[in-house]
């Protein structure tokens, strides 16, 4: 690997590691930033404007829980008998390999 590639590399070592680090802190202050705002308002800041969004989740009755576990279980036997055909697709993973203490990278 020539070191055009490897700066590559390091650079996307680099963003994750930030990515890790801003994504906590976005997370924070959105438990800081939702009570500030009214739920039927936008509050505008310098580059956009931030409102509330409801999405809608639904609780299933025991009755359709046990039918999805029975097809989690009819799955896993295709799987067992060969008769699911796997599939594979590729993607970049980056694992780093800092230690963390207290959620802050070290």
């Amino acid at each position: 690997m020539n070191e055009a590639d490897l700066a590559k590399l390091y650079r996307y070592e680099e963003l994750k590691i930030q990515a890790k680090e801003i994504e906590a802190e976005i997370k924070k202050l959105n438990r800081d930033i939702l009570p500030l705002i009214p739920a039927d308002e936008a509050l505008g800041a310098k580059f956009g404007k931030f409102e509330i969004r409801s999405r809608q989740s639904w609780a299933y009755t025991d009755e359709v829980m046990n039918l999805e576990e029975t097809l989690k279980g009819k799955k896993a036997e295709e799987v067992a008998r060969g008769v699911a055909i796997p599939t594979t697709s590729s993607s970049l993973y980056y694992v780093s390999n800092k230690k963390k203490e207290d959620d802050k990278l070290i």
